[in-house]
């Protein structure tokens, strides 16, 4: 990897859908040029996956009812956005992610009562905003209703009916 490579991650990491020309501009190189090294980037395993950044009002969110005795625990977490006391040691946590991969890796090692999946959400004196985009962990279905949750072997999966969790089930 040479300095042309690096100054065309750098364009890439700011903005991955700028044009190739635009690149080749910006770097003094051919259009073919820097196609081809994009494609060697690539096939190297230098760049894995183009991506998006999304706004942070509009991540996806999940309500968890949690027992947990140190609410320390919870506020260290990360994607945790706010947590309420509702009982002793029973908390409201509002989590933001971006899949549900990110939801599981933070509740691990919680304790799980209940949990909401966000479909909407207002503001005062706001339009509706819609947030939801998490899919059963069986079917892929889009989860419309509060999710199953289902723990095994320290992972946390989504579900969305019994059905899938019977078959789920079956398969780990």
């Amino acid at each position: 990897m040479d300095e042309y490579d690096l100054k065309i991650l750098n364009i890439l990491k700011e903005n991955a859908r700028t044009p190739l020309s635009e690149i080749a501009k910006m770097v003094g190189l051919s259009r073919q040029t820097v196609k081809s090294r994009i494609e060697k980037l690539e096939k190297e395993g230098v760049i894995r996956k183009y991506t998006i950044e999304i706004a942070k009002d509009l991540e996806n969110e999940v309500v968890l009812v949690v027992e947990e005795d140190d609410v320390k625990k919870i506020l260290e977490a990360e994607r945790v956005a706010e947590v309420l006391r509702v009982a002793s040691n029973k908390f409201l946590v509002r989590l933001k992610a971006e899949n549900l991969e990110e939801v599981r890796e933070v509740v691990k090692s919680w304790k799980i009562l209940d949990s909401y999946i966000v479909f909407e959400k207002w503001k005062k004196d706001e339009d509706v905003i819609s947030v939801v985009s998490f899919r059963c962990d069986y079917c892929g279905k889009k989860l419309v209703d509060k999710p199953i949750v289902y723990k095994y072997h320290n992972r946390v999966y989504f579900l969305c009916c019994k059905t899938c969790l019977e078959e789920f089930k079956k398969l780990v």
